[in-house]
């Protein structure tokens, strides 16, 4: 089993209060932000947010490509909004402390869908 990392607990749960509160984002926008950033924790095992590079957001992007949903593929629609929700999350993270000279706004861009 998968140890919780107390750390990214604690940073996500700040910026869930900053979604809700400084943004004015309703339940189930957090709730969906929330739903995606679990998502990719599941996919890095719960590692530290701190080690969010290129490769990771490619190779995350495959996997959530290539994820199932009840025995379906996920839309281009769901994909797409998973994708912003992240890149919302790692763009507030990088203006963090302890993240800003890890996580930089030009990293958070490979988490853009193609244009394809």
């Amino acid at each position: 089993m998968i140890k919780t990392n107390i750390k990214n607990e604690r940073v996500k749960r700040r910026f869930f209060t900053w979604l809700k509160e400084a943004q004015g984002c309703c339940d189930s926008t957090v709730n969906n932000t929330e739903k995606a950033i679990l998502l990719y924790e599941d996919f890095t095992k719960q590692a530290d947010f701190t080690t969010f590079n290129p490769d990771k957001a490619i190779d995350f992007k495959k996997w959530l490509a290539n994820r199932e949903f009840r025995g379906k593929p996920n839309s281009v629609t769901t994909y797409h909004t998973y994708l912003r929700y992240l890149r919302k999350f790692f763009t507030w993270l990088s203006w963090q402390p302890g993240y800003k000279s890890r996580i930089t706004p030009d990293l958070v861009s490979y988490l853009k869908i193609s244009e394809k």
